[in-house]
């Protein structure tokens, strides 16, 4: 009877302590973040900043976000829209998801710069100018950046390079 015994409380304490490494684990793995999170993020690291809250959010093309030919064909939705006050330049800036690796831990936005001019009450908005791409991990929160100026040169940021080259998953509207 006494072996009989210890072999059920041994049997139980290595399930409960089976049990308690599983929950462990489970509290431990990162959650992934969402796409309004990430936009949070990329501005913050763009800007310095948190402007989600002034951001218009477009969630399908007949909400008309500002569209073009030029990028069109990578645009994905949601699209976020805003400009910083008190600027003195009048730009409507534009950061727009475009894709994410099959994983889900990397998704791409690219960020255009919308200049306009004013007529009256009615804004004219020109072509806009395509600022950057980058890449936002779900998981860790690392930003990675497709390029930057310097000395009037672009230079391609070849972290990007490599994490654009896992394969993407391009869907009409991410979460």
């Amino acid at each position: 009877m006494g072996r009989k015994r210890t072999a059920v409380i041994i049997s139980m304490l290595t399930a409960s302590l089976v049990l308690g490494c599983l929950i462990y684990a489970g509290v431990q793995k990162a959650k992934r973040i969402t796409v309004d999170e990430s936009v949070r993020l990329l501005l913050e690291y763009i800007y310095d900043a948190d402007y989600l809250p002034l951001c218009t959010r477009y969630n399908a093309e007949e909400d008309e976000p500002l569209m073009t030919a030029y990028n069109a064909e990578w645009v994905r939705y949601p699209v976020y829209e805003f400009e910083i006050p008190n600027d003195t330049l009048p730009i409507r800036r534009q950061v727009a998801c475009i894709g994410e690796t099959r994983d889900g831990e990397w998704l791409f936005f690219g960020v255009c710069l919308w200049k306009y001019s004013t007529e009256g009450e009615e804004r004219k908005y020109m072509m806009p100018k395509y600022d950057s791409r980058y890449a936002v991990n779900r998981f860790t929160k690392e930003i990675v950046q497709e390029r930057y100026k310097s000395n009037r040169w672009w230079i391609y940021n070849e972290d990007y390079e490599q994490i654009a080259e896992k394969p993407l998953v391009y869907k009409d509207f991410y979460e």
